[in-house]
């Protein structure tokens, strides 16, 4: 067996046994959306 050295290229139910509660993807859309709250000044309705 190959070894998966990407966490994107993971199937889901490995990335679940490896003690994560989301799959990658779910977790990627999670730290986007974090990330784009912390930065300043891309809220919406904000002029610069």
């Amino acid at each position: 067996m190959a070894a998966i050295n990407k966490p994107e290229e993971m199937p889901d139910y490995l990335f679940r046994q490896l003690g994560f509660n989301q799959t990658w993807h779910e977790w990627k859309r999670d730290e986007q959306h974090r990330q784009q709250q912390r930065r300043p000044g891309h809220y919406r309705g904000m002029s610069m």
